[in-house]
């Protein structure tokens, strides 16, 4: 079963957030491969919304923790 065939079947969406949830959690070498596999520019565009998703997570994390750190502090 290809990726076209999961899309025309309606459950495309369902696959293609399985496979980018898989994509952020193995990193960018995992989208790659996948997107050069699937050979398709709504993958390419979603691995591309991923990387950039990963990034803000990263920062978003990074405030969190800052912001946790300086509660910490302010508390001792």
């Amino acid at each position: 079963m290809n990726y076209h065939q999961l899309v025309s079947d309606g459950k495309g969406p369902v696959s293609f957030l399985i496979l980018s949830v898989w994509g952020y959690r193995k990193g960018s070498a995992w989208i790659i491969f996948v997107g050069a596999l699937v050979h398709d520019q709504l993958f390419l565009i979603g691995s591309l919304g991923i990387f950039i998703g990963k990034i803000l997570s990263g920062v978003l994390t990074m405030m969190v923790n800052a912001l946790l750190l300086n509660r910490y502090m302010e508390a001792k």
